[in-house]
């Protein structure tokens, strides 16, 4: 099903959605075919704390020879082509592409964790509370959102046990609406759309957390510009509900990719802006695409871009008054990553793998060590790296740290009449790429950027204010060719002692000798990544121009309280390439090589796989977008002795046009959104609070007659703390309050679009054949669309208290439930007799409830003053269940989701443990996935046929989001001495490993092993059925990799996130910080913030940092 829980998760609450984009490149291993690309992009859509409910996968496979045949592992579900006709047959989870197109794109859902997740806290004149019930309010506005990075891992590098984390590239875009006036972005970048202001910032969560120690003497204070929450301030009268947007990719080049960051139009039907926010966002996520390189080296255990995240930030928004002059020299350090075992380990256990296999496929008698014991022996003493390799993937490709430079200018002034803000930022950024020096050209990682930013504003009447903004950034890229993130999985995966890494050149070579072997499976050679990596580099250039025009009208000559605003909107990005490959020279080590007396060997190479060149042929690229965007809008706010009176109306419109239209109809025709919105207010005596909201939005994705979508919503409040009968005990009881809210929101946002219209394509292959061997052609239906396609509608309510004591300590908890009804989502029971198999009809089907409650505390104190004290504490609990889904005629109960939350572990077989004797394999059900024998998982008969097969799936385990999320923290201040800390916690969440096997996967063979399996797998000495691993096999065991709950665990964690001690000497402050010092978890593999998976990718680090911070 789709996988929507809630758009909004109250009435009135902001929105949040989230876009993970990953490019990856893995080997298809298809027949002869080269390796093919996949890059994925992953939307999300989240609650207003932070959690996901709906994620949405589309997929794009290329590969120049055809993918005629290309085997793909994907899990998702409900998968349908988009952009291409290609036809696949699925086997498990892989799927079998039958096409000789060079591109496929499809997508589907999933229920896997993401990487990042956000709390929002909002905070109204020093007073913590939820949105619902500051809506309609007036004062200071300070809205923080804090980032989590759940890609972490927990390793052991150099005798040392860190916490890394991946680096990803998070965007954040903040709209505030009209309501709002002197915004301020930490940090960000500050842009106007329409009626509305745009806050954007560019961050990476957690990296600042992954120097470890390591670092130089001169590291400025940059954990401000690698912060884990990002804030915006502004004056607000009567606060409407901002919108808020995330994003975060491996890499920001990938984030990039398509143009379009935020595919997520009429997000939110209170709220204008959209476009312009998705512009804003878009503008620091491409322009941050030159850190392709940096965020994916980062991934690779790099934090080379740690400056480079500070490089988007700095600069972009207006950080002090008069002059403010930053300029550093930052070290980002490489982190460990998961443990690997080593040649000697790998070479051992791997004898033990084949030992396995032939005592169960009973050819014992025959069998020989694969790797003898003068290999074994030799590489354990190190007799010759090139006769007995001992390959550390991850030291010969990466180095220890880079140093990375920034400045960053800020100048403001003006006097009555004009107003003005001028900025300019420059920064390089380099990775942390090893220097190979055999190798002709440089794949090193460079980032430079290059930013320009003015704003003027002018009151040109006494009631008339016009202002002009104007961004302008220039970035420069280059990288490897080979995608960082397949780099570092490379680096953790591939054999280590099948080749040497590198050959000795010999007389007149002009070209490297790359180290090679005769494939195991398809292909003529095998994986080196040092080859992957030295194979070219790329260079791109981006350019990104906003320019917005507003105008401000106070209307109090008509009636006092009136005001009207206009902003006209206008940007443009362009990006321009060029990728430059060459062809690795590849020698294999012949068996007549041996070693001399004194150590040296006299080798017998001989050249292997393709022709290596000397040449590198070129490729380019281009692209880019604009936007035009328009809002105007009517506000009025009075106030009549006790009674405060407020409304607002606005509309919006805005258009996006590619540069270079695809060959698509949906590259072609433009993207459109308009709607309106309006507000009344009404509070008495600051005791008794009304609020009446409504949103009208249209949307291009629905068929005339159901394009608009109404969407109301009420909410009240009573201040009881403000009566008279509360005057005795207001010193004690300073606040009571309570509040509730009720309303609908929709969601147009269906990854889907024009979902209403059918495609027929000509000429297509009809599947029926004659003469035996001849497939007839005609048309056929590729789309079936369904012209009843509307807006996704949520039914929320919150209900809250707020209580004040002492004038100290704030409490807030709330309640609330949400039923979304229409969900969007693909049918699954029509008949194959329809003639729409694999093209039914998406609609409005799916139901989804939810509800939760949150509760937070904050203490403040000053004792006297030297003395402050500052306690803080969250908790949220969030559940929510499948009520309706069009899941097809099913033959047991337990094999349906509904009763389950959305994020739950599906299709899993119920594992109890490993078999340990023959005569427990012959008293238990028999198994129908291959052969399997003792030290194999033994799977549960849940139909009690006496047979386990795919009949006896079900769904196990907690969701993969916490349903429970909890944080405590302090800041404790003593005259210039300062100390904090924060703990973070989650629970009632779940993780499920796979693609973890060693030795083989479903595609490819000669892989390694990671030290958790090899310290802890079944073997004859370790008879154990709660082994962490089964018996190692040299051929992947079909009966172990099934999705089973033996691979599901407890991924609870509690973590000390920062802590941080300082000291300020009147405008200087020096301060030392560590993040992800340590976690307490059940999952010991890896970090539990990371989520299922492997564990090899780009792993949570832990850091210690020095800083310095000073304010002219």
């Amino acid at each position: 099903m789709r996988k929507t829980q809630n758009f909004l998760r109250r009435a009135g609450s902001a929105a949040l959605a989230l876009t993970l984009t990953v490019s990856l490149c893995q080997p298809a291993f298809a027949a002869t075919k080269a390796p093919f690309s996949k890059d994925e992009t992953v939307y999300a859509v989240m609650a207003a704390d932070g959690s996901v409910t709906k994620t949405t996968v589309s997929e794009h496979l290329y590969n120049a020879d055809g993918l005629a045949g290309v085997e793909d592992r994907s899990t998702l579900k409900n998968i349908v082509n988009t952009e291409s006709f290609a036809e696949y047959t699925r086997n498990g989870d892989t799927l079998v592409w039958n096409t000789d197109d060079t591109d496929v794109y499809y997508k589907g859902d999933t229920d896997r964790q993401l990487p990042i997740a956000a709390k929002v806290t909002y905070t109204l004149d020093g007073r913590t509370a939820p949105l619902s019930e500051l809506l309609g309010q007036s004062g200071h506005l300070v809205l923080t959102i804090d980032l989590t990075n759940h890609e972490t891992g927990k390793v052991t590098v150099n005798g040392k046990e860190r916490t890394i984390v991946t680096p990803l590239v998070t965007a954040v875009g903040v709209v505030l609406g009209e309501d709002a006036s002197n915004v301020n972005a930490v940090n960000g970048l500050l842009e106007s759309a329409a009626k509305s202001s745009v806050a954007a910032f560019v961050t990476l969560p957690g990296v600042k957390e992954s120097l470890d120690g390591l670092l130089p003497e001169q590291v400025n204070g940059v954990a401000e510009y690698l912060q884990d929450s990002v804030t915006v301030e502004a004056d607000v009268e009567s606060l409407t509900a901002p919108q808020i947007l995330l994003a975060c990719a491996a890499s920001a080049e990938a984030l990039g990719q398509g143009d379009e960051v935020f595919d997520l139009d009429s997000l939110n039907d209170l709220t204008d802006g959209i476009a312009a926010l998705n512009d804003a966002v878009n503008q620091l996520l491409d322009g941050a695409s030159q850190l392709k390189a940096g965020a994916a080296q980062l991934a690779a255990g790099s934090l080379a871009l740690l400056d480079g995240a500070n490089q988007l930030d700095s600069g972009l928004g207006q950080l002090t008054e008069g002059l403010d002059t930053l300029t550093s020299n930052n070290a980002a350090l490489t982190s460990g990553a998961q443990q690997v075992a080593d040649g000697v380990t790998y070479m051992q256990l791997y004898n033990e793998a084949v030992f396995n296999t032939a005592k169960e496929t009973g050819t014992l008698h025959a069998y020989q060590p694969f790797y003898s014991a003068d290999k074994i022996n030799g590489t354990k003493a190190g007799l010759n790296k090139y006769l007995y390799p001992n390959n550390d993937w991850y030291d010969l490709m990466f180095k220890d740290f880079s140093i990375n430079q920034n400045l960053n200018l800020n100048i403001r002034g003006g006097g009555r009449k004009v107003s003005y803000f001028l900025n300019a930022a420059v920064s390089n950024e380099n990775g942390i790429i090893a220097d190979i020096e055999q190798n002709p050209y440089d794949v090193k990682m460079n980032h430079q950027k290059y930013i320009f930013q003015s704003n003027v504003s002018a009151n040109i009447t006494k009631t008339t204010v016009v202002g002009i903004k104007v961004n302008a950034q220039l970035e420069y890229n280059t990288r490897p060719i080979e995608d960082i993130g397949n780099l570092f999985y490379y680096s953790m995966r591939a054999n280590p002692v099948r080749f040497p890494a590198t050959l000795p050149a010999e007389e007149g070579d002009t070209f490297v000798r790359y180290g090679n072997n005769a494939s195991w499976d398809t292909g003529a050679t095998d994986l080196n990544p040092l080859a992957k990596l030295s194979r070219g580099y790329g260079k791109r250039y981006y350019s990104y121009m906003t320019t917005a025009f507003t105008l401000d009208q106070n209307l109090d000559f008509f009636t006092k309280g009136l005001s009207a605003n206009l902003t006209a909107s206008f940007y443009n990005y362009t990006y321009s390439a060029t990728y430059r490959t060459a062809t690795p020279y590849y020698f294999k080590v012949e068996d007549g090589s041996s070693l001399n007396p004194d150590g040296t060997a006299n080798l017998i190479t001989n050249s292997i796989g393709d022709t290596g060149t000397t040449y590198l042929t070129s490729t380019d690229g281009n692209g880019g977008h604009r936007r035009y965007a328009l809002q105007a809008s009517l506000n009025y706010a009075r106030k009549f002795g006790k009674h405060d009176v407020g409304a607002m109306f606005v509309y919006r419109m805005n258009e996006k046009k590619n540069n270079i239209a695809g060959t698509s109809e949906e590259n072609l025709l433009p993207y459109r959104e308009q709607g309106m919105a309006g507000r009344v207010t009404y509070g008495f005596d600051n005791r008794y609070l009304f609020e009446a909201s409504f949103g009208y939005n249209g949307s291009e994705n629905f068929a005339p007659g159901k394009r608009w979508g109404f969407f109301p919503s009420a909410a009240a409040g009573w201040v009881i703390s403000n009566e008279s009968f509360w005057d005795g005990i207001r010193k004690t009881v300073s606040n009571l309050k309570i509040r509730v809210s009720y309303g609908l929101a929709g969601n147009d946002a269906l990854g889907e679009r024009f979902p209403y219209r059918s495609i027929v394509a000509m000429g297509e292959e009809s599947g029926f054949y004659y003469n035996w061997n001849s497939q007839g052609k005609g048309p056929k239906i590729t789309t079936y669309g369904n012209p009843n396609a509307t807006w996704e509608e949520a039914k929320k309510l919150d209900v809250g208290l707020e209580l004040g004591l002492f004038n100290a300590l704030n409490i807030e908890a709330a309640y609330f439930t949400e039923d979304r009804t229409g969900i969007f989502m693909r049918r699954t029971s029509l008949p194959s007799s329809t003639g729409l198999l694999g093209v039914t009809p998406y609609g409005n089907i799916g139901r989804v409830k939810s509800h939760g409650v949150d509760l937070s505390a904050v203490y403040n104190k000053q004792f006297n003053k030297d003395w402050s004290l500052s306690l803080r504490g969250t908790f949220t609990f969030s559940r929510n269940e499948v009520v309706e889904k069009d899941e097809g005629d099913l033959m047991y109960d337990y094999m349906s989701v509904v009763g389950h939350p959305v994020n739950a572990i599906t299709g899993v077989l119920v594992a109890d443990g490993l078999f340990t004797s023959q005569e427990e394999i012959d008293n238990s059900p028999k198994q129908q996935f291959g052969n399997y024998t003792v030290g194999d998982i033994k799977y549960r008969d849940l139909n009690g046929d006496g047979i386990v097969d795919g009949n006896d799936v079900t769904t196990a385990g907690s969701p993969t989001v916490p349903e429970i999320q909890y944080g405590i923290g302090a800041t404790v201040k003593w005259r210039r001495l300062d100390f904090s800390f924060m703990f973070q916690g989650a629970s009632n969440v779940s993780l499920r490993m796979y693609n973890m096997h060693p030795f083989c996967d479903a595609s490819h063979f000669g892989y390694g092993i990671t030290q958790y399996i090899a310290d802890n797998h079944w073997s004859e000495d370790n008879n154990r059925a709660d082994a962490a691993y089964p018996r190692l096999t040299s051929q992947l065991s079909s009966n172990n990799t099934q999705s089973s709950t033996f691979y599901i665990h407890d991924a609870k964690y509690l973590r000390l996130k920062t802590v941080e001690l300082g000291y300020t000497i009147k405008k200087l402050r020096v301060y030392l910080s560590g993040n992800n010092l340590f976690v307490i978890s059940p999952f010991d593999y890896w970090d539990p913030e990371k989520g299922g998976g492997h564990g090899l990718s780009y792993p949570l680090q832990r850091t210690a940092k020095i800083g310095v911070q000073y304010q002219f």
